[in-house]
């Protein structure tokens, strides 16, 4: 993926390098992140404090105090599970998690071939509060051993919500791609912006006691379920356990570190199982465009090239998506409307008399059905459309008799893919 791009700004050209969006990108990122701070070692030190107060019972039951003197071995068992299981699922949880794609089809006669490789790559880490994502994704084609098509596509998210449900998060992102067959020699985006969500896992506790209610996978569902048999991820009851808990063997201080930490792993619990999730992005883009020199521009049958000057502007962003799946199933389907901002609602071309003004935008549309065949091994189908209202395009004279006859060229406004291709979870 290529990493600079000639821009223009305030109608100058300018040899920039746009390294320093990616910079910008990666330090409000780890200034976010480092708010993530890592819990088990502070979960370590509870747990030491846990087991010498227990063996403090042991050796000395008489100074066992309220309100641990009745049923102070089932608290503190549990209290000890709770710990463990919070260790257990902090560590999952700042795992790296990824997965791999690659589909192919291949034809080939005595003297021709043609091959088609469709391939890519996705590593994340995190789910709540914070959740970090990077992809990449290649189509390509290659006929007689030389490329002549391409689409590729690089892009880097951040994702942090904002209250202790799953309803509303802000992003920020970074996305760099081409397309040959729109002729898109480099495409850059940066930007931000709030998603509003609507989880079917993200529900009051007391109703995931009801499984046709709890609106999760049968996953979801066994996952829930043992952290509901212990009482100290009971966000109301569970609270007084811990505090009493840990005043009681003096982790006062380090239970403050804690927080509300059960019902950040229920969070967890209801994104990743969610049987349904519905979500309205909205956000501000910056772009960097170029297209590819002595681009291709169509008036029917009729063709003509020209080499356009790198852009740079402000978009506004809403995306509706939608995502439905299973334990073996899921189905995915969003599609973001990118509009000008800042007075350039329209884009207007004009040659003598002529002119032709539309309203500039343009839709990116991606539907995703995959199927587990194992638990490491995937088929993922993956539909994809893109259409733009306002491509370049470029009054021409295509008059043969003296006589001017101009008429509008313009480039590829539609896009369509639909891919095939094996995945592999690592």
């Amino acid at each position: 993926m290529l990493l600079f791009f000639d821009t223009v700004i305030a109608n100058q050209p300018m040899k920039t390098k746009h390294l320093g969006l990616f910079f910008v990108f990666f330090v409000f990122f780890q200034n976010l992140s480092s708010q993530d701070k890592d819990i088990r070692p502070t979960v370590e030190i509870i747990l030491s404090k846990l087991y010498q107060f227990q063996d403090s019972i042991i050796l000395y039951p008489s100074a066992v105090q309220n309100p641990l003197k009745i049923g102070y071995r089932e608290h503190a068992n549990a209290y000890r599970e709770y710990l463990n299981k919070l260790k257990d699922m902090e560590a999952k949880e700042h795992q790296f998690t990824g997965e791999i794609s690659f589909g192919l089809n291949g034809l080939e006669g005595e003297n021709n071939n043609l091959f088609v490789i469709n391939t890519g790559f996705s590593l994340a880490n995190g789910t709540y509060p914070f959740a970090f994502e990077v992809s990449s994704g290649v189509l390509a084609q290659i006929q007689n051993g030389s490329l002549e098509e391409s689409v590729s596509n690089l892009a880097i998210s951040f994702d942090y919500f904002l209250k202790e449900n799953l309803a509303q998060q802000a992003y920020v992102f970074v996305n760099g791609n081409n397309n040959s067959f729109l002729g898109i020699d480099q495409r850059y985006e940066m930007g931000g912006g709030v998603v509003l969500n609507a989880y079917s896992g993200d529900k009051k506790d007391g109703m995931a006691k009801d499984k046709n209610k709890n609106g999760l996978t049968k996953e979801g569902e066994k996952e829930m379920k043992a952290l509901d048999e212990n009482p100290f991820f009971n966000k109301s009851a569970g609270t007084a356990y811990v505090d009493s808990l840990s005043n009681t063997i003096g982790a006062k201080e380090e239970n403050k570190t804690l927080g509300n930490a059960g019902n950040r792993f229920k969070n967890i619990i209801k994104k990743n199982y969610s049987t349904t999730r519905l979500s309205l992005l909205g956000g501000l883009n910056y772009e960097l465009e170029r297209t590819a020199d002595s681009l291709q521009l169509y008036d029917g049958a009729l063709e003509r090239k020209w080499t356009f000057d790198a852009t740079n502007r402000f978009r506004m962003v809403l995306r509706p998506s939608f995502v439905w799946k299973n334990d073996n199933f899921s189905f995915s389907t969003k599609a973001y409307i990118k509009m000008g901002v800042f007075g350039e609602f329209t884009n207007k071309v004009e040659e003598g008399p002529f002119s032709d003004t539309r309203a500039d935008y343009w839709v990116d549309w991606t539907s995703k059905l995959k199927f587990d065949v194992t638990e490491k091994i995937g088929l993922e189908i993956e539909y994809y459309f893109f259409y733009d209202n306002a491509p370049n395009r470029l009054y021409f004279d295509i008059a043969t008799n003296g006589e001017a006859d101009l008429q509008l060229f313009e480039a590829e406004k539609i896009f369509r893919s639909l891919s095939f291709r094996f995945t592999y979870s690592l």
